[in-house]
């Protein structure tokens, strides 16, 4: 949380300094401009952090598998099978057969399909409710 603190008093600080020079006559544009390509430089650096930050929000609201569940995720490349130990703001841990602990980042998991596993278990009503009929009916 002090880092946030201190990001935010370095972006005040700044704020005020360049409203200051603008009142005082000075050329502020060159200082915006920079301002504006390093923000950009830094969204950009940081674009697969806020997916995954994004993807750890909706998967916590959503909740499509519970602690224990057999999952299988489809990536890119091969199949993923294993079962759900937890789930953190960054990854969803899952146990391997031979008791290996594998950790997925939170848009990997929803990158491709995801199978749950449910041993004769009823569908919930919240999946149920999605599943009324073809979007065009």
């Amino acid at each position: 949380m002090r880092v946030h603190s201190l990001y935010l008093r370095i972006a005040v600080n700044n704020s005020l300094a360049l409203s200051l020079a603008g009142s005082l006559g000075v050329d502020t544009r060159p200082f915006v401009a920079s301002f504006q390509v390093s923000g950009a430089l830094i969204a950009f650096a940081l674009r697969e952090v806020a997916t995954n930050f994004f993807s750890a929000l909706y998967l916590s609201f959503r909740r499509p598998f519970k602690k224990g569940q057999r999952v299988i995720l489809h990536n890119a490349n091969t199949p993923f099978e294993g079962t759900v130990v937890g789930m953190d703001d960054r990854y969803v841990t899952t146990s391997q057969d031979d008791n290996s602990l594998v950790f997925i980042p939170c848009a990997k998991v929803l990158e491709g399909p995801l199978v749950i596993k449910n041993e004769k278990k009823q569908l919930s009503a919240a999946a149920t409710s999605t599943m009324k009929g073809p979007w065009w009916a």
